[in-house]
């Protein structure tokens, strides 16, 4: 009988991934020195495509679409899909032409924009520019996680354990960013050079999302989920005691980052938290912001606890949620949950005092959530995703489950969020006659 190989892998300290949205990460690698002349006609050719698409009457329509749903006033349901690992099924790496790998990250975002315009046709929205991303690396908290991992694409991982004591808390440090001013600018003049006759070319400071507000999935990987149960029961203190430091470090960063004037706005077509955009009136814009630093206060903050589904609402509160909400009060706005069973823990979520957008997975009562939710929040349902990975994509049976979810949820405030599609089965129809399900659900039944 064989057995399954594992490569222990540490996730050193290392540039962040810009955009969670796609798969793509735009400064992953150094810029070549000089760019090939095919490489350039490539890149052209798609910024051509990709600036039409952008500054189309459909995507400013979309924009104030996404405002209005975030500022809680009754729209159609956004639709909005996140292929993320299916992403490799749709445009394969292998199948693109340029001859460098920076320029093939650039090469893979811009295709991605013209084929979701193309074939996916959802909701999603651009800014009428492309990104530079402000070059940076953190520290993870002085203890980054080390991992077994297969061989195998997709394959499964487990966390080595790292925090064995309580005296081994002593390996965490607070957490730090490191920005490269000189390596951004660089960037930013090379691509400038290449395509700014053609598309505005701009540098994007920092979202929330690289300032860790979530804290239990660090300390899951390492302390392992099932000791961490038992901690809480056995030395509740310490686990007061980690928490307490990891909150007061992630706080003294965001901090810092306002100060220095490193952070950017996520009220625009950033992937927001665990899916969605944060584009509302109830936040300042860009142009707002132009002549004046960008503060926690005008930025959306982010927390969930999918890691303790199973854990008690009690547990939740003393040993979580406190902590959370100690950071993302420090925001505008907030947005709250994944992929956890939120049902039971309902009621002390709404505690949140600028709670915004609340996520619906699939593992939720839906009912339950549409009462509690009412019109007062963001319903962010998010379907199960396990449907497009099916031997065979039935239309009939999504087409049923679809229009059972838009019918519990047809008095709220409600997006449809499909994302988590580890698979489409090598065949990219499927998330776009999903998208068309959904929407011709939404004409019939929202007028």
């Amino acid at each position: 009988m064989s057995t399954q190989q594992y490569i222990e892998r540490t996730q050193i300290i290392k540039p962040g991934k810009f955009e969670t949205a796609i798969l793509t990460d735009l400064f992953k690698h150094r810029r070549p020195n000089r760019i090939e002349r095919k490489d350039r006609l490539i890149l052209r050719d798609l910024a051509k495509k990709v600036n039409k698409i952008i500054n189309h009457q459909n995507n400013k329509s979309r924009i104030n679409l996404w405002k209005n749903h975030n500022s809680l006033i009754k729209t159609k349901p956004p639709i909005v899909v996140f292929p993320e690992n299916s992403w490799t099924e749709i445009i394969p790496y292998e199948k693109l032409k340029t001859s460098h790998l920076f320029l093939r990250e650039y090469e893979w975002y811009l295709r991605s924009i013209i084929y979701r315009n193309d074939n996916i046709k959802d909701d999603y929205v651009y800014e009428p520019y492309l990104k530079v991303p402000i070059f940076f690396s953190s520290n993870d908290f002085g203890l980054p996680s080390r991992t077994l991992e297969t061989e195998k694409e997709k394959g499964s991982l487990s966390y080595i354990r790292q925090i064995n004591d309580e005296n081994d808390i002593v390996k965490i440090k607070y957490p730090e960013v490191f920005i490269d001013e000189e390596r951004t600018l660089e960037n930013y003049q090379f691509l400038g050079d290449i395509l700014g006759d053609i598309i505005d070319v701009r540098i994007v400071n920092l979202s929330s999302y690289y300032v860790d507000t979530v804290l239990l999935w660090r300390f899951n990987h390492w302390r392992g989920f099932n000791q961490i149960c038992i901690d809480m029961i056995e030395r509740p203190k310490w686990v007061h005691k980690v928490m307490s430091f990891m909150t007061k470090g992630s706080l003294k960063l965001l901090r810092k980052l306002e100060e220095n004037n490193n952070l950017g706005l996520n009220n625009n077509d950033l992937y927001l938290g665990s899916g969605g955009f944060g584009y509302t009136n109830d936040l300042p814009s860009e142009d707002t912001c132009v002549k004046e630093k960008v503060l926690l206060k005008y930025m959306w903050g982010f927390s969930e606890a999918q890691d303790f589904t199973g854990v008690s609402p009690r547990m939740f509160e003393e040993f979580v949620l406190p902590y959370q909400m100690e950071l993302i009060k420090n925001f505008g706005l907030s947005y709250y949950g994944c992929c956890e069973d939120i049902t039971n823990k309902i009621d002390l979520l709404l505690k949140i005092p600028n709670l915004r957008r609340v996520s619906v997975s699939p593992f939720s009562d839906l009912r339950i959530l549409s009462e509690k939710l009412e019109k007062n929040y963001v319903y962010v349902w998010k379907p199960n995703p396990s449907y497009l990975a099916m031997e065979t994509f039935d239309e009939e049976f999504i087409r049923t489950k679809l229009r059972e979810g838009f019918s519990v949820t047809k008095d709220n405030i409600v997006e449809i969020v499909l994302k988590d599609t580890i698979t489409i089965r090598n065949e990219p129809e499927r998330i776009t006659k999903w998208v068309n399900i959904a929407k011709k659900i939404i004409e019939e039944d929202y007028n």
